[in-house]
């Protein structure tokens, strides 16, 4: 049997980048997830590892644990931040679904089109401006259907429009 525990940063205050690098739709994009780019992120992160060396070095954690798989280099001592920021620097990644690569307010309008682009949308994760703390499936659902009301409503708009309604 295993244990393993983990320091989970919710509200990074790093940001990464996703940009496209040729015309060819086929072309992957190029994604920096700017991990640990925000001195603070760290700093939370090892704070987070301080924390769980102190537990795990507790009295009533004595004889729990058989060894350390992380960090390698098991003469770190997580009492000394700069140790610990070391440790965190070292083996980072995200947590859940990253979020707000193409946030409304920055990339898309309150519709979910991306300005700039005639007849684009987008409806997932990447829509929000801030991280999701926990499971984002319910949030992805709520703005899918709020896209689907979105482009529903341009579409009566549209049909009306082109009977030669007066629409306001």
């Amino acid at each position: 049997m295993s244990i393993t525990a983990a320091t989970c940063l919710q509200y990074p205050l790093s940001r990464g980048s996703v940009h496209i690098k040729t015309a060819n739709v086929s072309d992957q994009p190029e994604i920096d997830p700017g991990f640990l780019r925000h001195p603070a992120d760290a700093a939370v992160l090892a704070a987070g590892v301080k924390m769980l060396d102190k537990i795990s070095d507790s009295k009533a954690m004595d004889g729990k644990f058989a060894k350390r798989t992380f960090p390698k280099e098991s003469k770190l001592d997580f009492t000394d931040t700069k140790q610990a920021e070391a440790a965190v620097k070292d083996f980072v990644m995200s947590e859940y679904h990253p979020a707000g690569s193409c946030a409304v307010g920055d990339a898309l309008d309150a519709k979910l089109r991306v300005k700039g682009v005639k007849n684009l949308r987008v409806a997932d994760a990447s829509v929000f401006p801030n991280h999701v703390s926990g499971n984002c499936l319910s949030s992805v659902y709520a703005v899918g259907e709020k896209a689907a009301d979105l482009i529903n409503a341009d579409w009566e708009f549209a049909a009306l429009s082109s009977k030669g309604a007066n629409v306001v």
